[in-house]
């Protein structure tokens, strides 16, 4: 008889087919889908495709180092390769990153320098080089300048400054890089009278442009004092005078004295005629108080232009309104308004007496009488001091 040989061995070492023997026809290697391998470390996604196994796409080789050269073995796979390219190690404040053992290095650091000594220079990591000016006035000499501004080393910044009475000396410090200053120099006014007098004079008034370095001791002087009450014989006190160093002086305004006005010592910045009294009228160089019926206003006079300084207006100060009954007082003469403003000096001691006038050194107005009653004269106002650059 026949008898069967040893089965057929059928497998084709094929993870792509499915294998199996038929008994009429023999081997049979059936095509499969499915993952497989293709060997090639280089692809990804590999599939049976009609019995063979077919690699996918391409492996993303990727680290996303600058520093590396990526690539892709097929034995292997990705391989990131150290390069020395260069590039960035995110600080703003260093030089030539470069590449070096697959890492950023930090090159020299960035010098921040502008060369502008009214900056100071410093550097951000994030920014890179900051130049921060430094404070107004820090001395400085470049480009002909010596002091800055807004990080500018320029000569100066004009500015001014007014000096008020404060019972002592003061001080003035000349600015960096200031050598010449104008300056507006007015005496106390004069206090008026008391009882039966005047009212009092203004205070000089006084211009001048100085050289200057260092620093200046700058005096302002009160205002007199009116005349006390109570007797005919009252005379108010003459004015403190101001100065600026040795610079320049302007006298006080005289107090009011013998049923007259308080002198003809000074007068209202910028001139400006006086009000007329029923007792005279008032000077044209700086305003004169109104006389009372009996008693002449205080006088202005010696006073210079003040045309010269160019930062605050200076102009007349009004002399005070004469006193209201038949032996009133004279009102004070007027002194000197800077930008508009100044005090005023002081009314005599009774309602109907005479008016103090306006401004810096103004006179105080004068006491008169009434009925038996001989009230104080008004106190005078301060000067100033006023210095621009």
């Amino acid at each position: 008889p026949c008898a069967a040989g040893p089965a057929a061995v059928c497998e084709d070492n094929n993870v792509c087919t499915a294998d199996s023997c038929n008994t009429k026809t023999g081997c049979v290697n059936e095509p499969i889908s499915g993952k497989c391998e293709d060997g090639n470390a280089c692809t990804a996604n590999d599939a049976c495709i009609n019995g063979k196994c077919t690699g996918g796409g391409a492996v993303t080789c990727n680290d996303n180092n600058v520093c590396t050269d990526d690539g892709c073995d097929p034995s292997k796979g990705c391989l990131f390769s150290p390069n020395e390219a260069v590039c960035s190690d995110k600080d703003a404040c260093t030089l030539n990153d470069q590449c070096a053992g697959g890492q950023c290095v930090s090159g020299g650091a960035l010098t921040c320098n502008d060369s502008n000594q009214c900056t100071t220079d410093s550097c951000d990591k994030n920014s890179g080089c900051v130049y921060v000016p430094v404070a107004d006035g820090t001395p400085c000499n470049q480009n002909g300048g010596v002091q800055c501004q807004n990080g500018s080393c320029i000569q100066y910044v004009a500015g001014s400054k007014l000096f008020t009475y404060t019972g002592g000396a003061q001080t003035f410090t000349v600015p960096v890089g200031v050598t010449t200053v104008r300056v507006a120099v007015v005496g106390g006014g004069g206090g008026g009278a008391g009882s039966h007098y005047g009212g009092g004079g203004s205070g000089h008034v006084k211009y001048g442009q100085y050289n200057v370095a260092g620093s200046v001791t700058v005096m302002v002087g009160d205002g007199g004092n009116g005349g006390v009450s109570g007797t005919n014989d009252a005379p108010g006190a003459a004015g403190v005078a101001s100065s600026f160093g040795a610079f320049l002086s302007a006298s006080g305004g005289n107090g009011g004295n013998t049923n007259g006005p308080g002198g003809g010592n000074g007068g209202s910045g910028g001139g400006g005629a006086g009000n007329s009294g029923c007792a005279g009228a008032g000077g044209s160089n700086g305003s004169a108080g109104q006389g009372g019926c009996t008693y002449p206003g205080g006088s202005g006079g010696n006073y210079d232009n003040l045309s010269g300084i160019k930062q605050a207006p200076m102009t007349a100060g009004a002399g005070g309104a004469a006193g209201q009954s038949s032996h009133s007082g004279g009102g004070g003469a007027g002194g000197v308004l800077v930008n508009g403003s100044g005090p005023s000096a002081g009314n005599g001691g009774a309602g109907w007496s005479g008016k103090g006038g306006q401004g810096y050194g103004s006179g105080g107005g004068g006491g008169g009488y009434d009925s038996g009653i001989r009230p104080t004269g008004g106190k005078g106002a301060p000067g100033m001091v006023f210095v621009e650059w």
